[in-house]
């Protein structure tokens, strides 16, 4: 289901195995639990003036940094948009993670707000150690 996204990609498999050729889009919902992050780059417009045609290697250079640190932390970029980057760490009813149940009690929760802010924290440092962006 590209483009739809994982929670659109579910709706899209409810209806492959349906007889009809429309696509209902009012399949019942579920319910996520997830702590999300907005990452942006600082003075993106003056990088884009000074870069030129170099922009998107420094944005893939950032963009390596954001998801190598986030998985890690067990999230997931989901988007990103020129100077943005949508963040997710999703709370999963069973987590094979390393961690014991992450459900939708506040002790998960907590925990997977704390691996987020340890990856903003990470990344930032990143930034600093890293020599190609220098």
């Amino acid at each position: 289901a590209l483009g739809f996204g994982e929670a659109g990609s579910q709706i899209i498999a409810s209806n492959i195995d349906g007889s009809s050729y429309g696509v209902n889009v009012m399949v019942p919902g579920q319910r996520l639990d997830c702590v999300i992050g907005h990452a942006r780059i600082e003075n993106f417009s003056v990088a884009t003036e000074v870069l030129q045609s170099r922009v998107m290697t420094f944005v893939n250079q950032v963009a390596e940094i954001v998801h190598g640190v986030v998985e890690e932390h067990h999230g997931a970029a989901n988007k990103n948009n020129g100077d943005t980057f949508l963040i997710v760490w999703r709370c999963l009813e069973s987590s094979n993670l390393g961690l014991e149940m992450l459900e939708r009690e506040p002790v998960g929760m907590s925990k997977l707000a704390d691996m987020s802010i340890l990856s903003f924290a990470k990344i930032i440092g990143a930034f600093h150690r890293s020599s190609t962006l220098a």
